[in-house]
């Protein structure tokens, strides 16, 4: 900051403190299409190598966890890593509170957590600790720290563990547990996240469903509903999708029944004989608005794997009628996920086009409007999770490929760049006896563009422009009237 030196004169004296010019953008608005969001440029999370990034809402804070890991010889070392975003924008990370977790294997480290967040915004994270053990950690702080709760002794080594909060208060705990020629679920309840019963077969009938994985919970009735998928029951080797419900907590569950019973109405080079050719993999369940939403990839032999989504009815039936396409058809897709957009649902999905493309879409009405937030963000990749919080957007997805991959994120506008103001026809700090001032500035660099200036001419250096646009942003000069000495 310049300032002039006073005078004995009655010189008038202009300082670049007098004129505060400030950037203005449009205020996102909450409504059904997807709006103009705007974006601070994305920022890289994962200190090392990261991946499987998930997020929450906590409270009013917007939370990003994720997995980081270092490879050696036949295996490594994986971390668990967190970031909490305050409304404003401000964040904090929680770095590496879970680990160091070993994994085995050639290549990119597998799944060892997964995270879910209560209705209390209680943030639950289970994690695989060896074959001996998995871990859970909570956090009551929207993530700022996490303690670990329980340490589950494993009967056998199990993996991929998927957390859930149960209805009516306490969590489920998935596992899988690989065999020959099979891959089945157990399950752990906790009511507290403390205390956790032993892991118990999810699906008793065993035989039938010899594959069968990737479990999603939702609220239904006075319980809770899960979605997987299954080759049970397939003539042709497919995946489908099953539901069971309880409503005592997860004591008993109903029969598995099986909603992938439909065709749909696409043009395909070859048109499916019955439900039983169609492959559908990958479920998501959420209820919102009231109603039970599920999403999940969909595909007909060999041709790209597509996001559909539709309603389930109260009897878990599948309502056809709310059942779409929602990607466009043009690449393979992958981990469609729902979230609530002002009381919508909406969902985010990868495609495997170029290095990656994430994409979000919302039902506006009867159809599906699709956003490509790789040209917003000028990078695309995997793994995508957006949620919609305090007017906002925000997006995490895994950008890289094989072992050289990191988390990104993409988060709402919360900053400008002031411009640089510069005197056109006076001097700082040095007197001047014209009646007028006049400045220009170039226009700052900003993620999300500049819609014009607002300013405050006072002699008060703390006084601060209104919140409105009072030059459009082609303007890079101005000329003020001085009538009285000042600073």
């Amino acid at each position: 900051m310049m300032q002039a030196q006073k005078t004995p004169a009655k010189l008038k004296h202009y300082t670049l403190a007098a004129l505060c010019l400030a950037c203005a953008a449009l205020a996102p608005q909450a409504v059904r299409a997807l709006p103009d969001f705007y974006w601070e440029e994305p920022i890289r999370l994962s200190k090392g190598q990261g991946a499987y990034p998930q997020a929450f809402r906590s409270g009013q804070n917007v939370l990003a966890i994720w997995q980081e890991s270092a490879a050696a010889t036949g295996g490594g070392t994986a971390w668990i890593s967190a970031a909490s975003y305050a409304p404003d924008g401000t964040w904090t990370n929680a770095d590496r509170f879970i680990g160091p977790l070993p994994w085995r294997g050639e290549g990119a480290a597998p799944v060892l957590f997964s995270a879910a967040s209560d209705t209390n915004g209680t943030i639950a994270v289970a994690a695989v600790s060896g074959d001996a053990s998995i871990t859970v950690h909570l956090s009551k702080n929207s993530g700022h720290s996490f303690t670990q709760s329980a340490a589950i002794a494993l009967p056998e080594p199990l993996v991929a563990p998927r957390i859930f909060p149960r209805s009516g208060g306490g969590w489920y705990l998935f596992a899988a547990r690989g065999g020959e020629g099979s891959l089945s679920m157990l399950l752990s309840v906790s009511e507290d996240g403390y205390t956790w019963s032993p892991f118990r077969v999810f699906l008793e009938d065993e035989q039938t469903f010899r594959l069968s994985f990737l479990p999603t919970v939702a609220p239904y009735g006075q319980g809770d509903v899960v979605v997987f998928q299954s080759t049970a029951g397939g003539t042709r080797g497919s995946y489908q999708l099953y539901a069971r419900s309880t409503s005592d907590g997860g004591a008993s569950w109903s029969y598995p029944a099986r909603i992938s019973t439909f065709l749909d109405s696409e043009r395909r080079a070859r048109t499916p004989a019955s439900a039983d050719e169609v492959d559908n993999q990958v479920p998501h369940l959420s209820r919102i608005g009231g109603a039970l939403w599920l999403t999940w990839q969909r595909r007909v032999g060999s041709e790209n794997e597509q996001v559909f989504a539709m309603q389930l009815s109260d009897e878990l039936v599948p309502d056809t009628e709310s059942l779409q396409r929602v990607s466009s058809g043009q690449a393979a897709c992958s981990e469609p996920r729902l979230y609530e957009l002002d009381g919508a649902p909406a969902i985010s999905w990868s495609e495997n086009r170029g290095s990656g493309r994430v994409f979000t879409a919302v039902l506006d009405g009867l159809f599906w409007d699709d956003e490509d937030l790789s040209l917003r963000s000028g990078s695309g990749g995997a793994f995508v999770r957006v949620l919609y919080a305090n007017k906002q957007l925000w997006a995490f997805w895994q950008s890289g490929s094989g072992t050289a991959t990191s988390v990104q994120a993409l988060t709402p506008d919360s900053s400008v760049i002031a411009p640089n103001l510069t005197a056109s026809d006076f001097t700082p700090g040095v007197a001047s006896r014209a009646s007028r001032a006049s400045f220009r500035w170039n226009a700052p660099s900003d993620s999300s563009g500049i819609l014009g200036y607002a300013y405050a001419w006072s002699r008060d250096p703390a006084s601060e422009p209104e919140e409105n646009i009072m030059r459009t942003v082609s303007a890079t000069r101005l000329s003020l009237d001085a009538p009285e000495d000042g600073t």
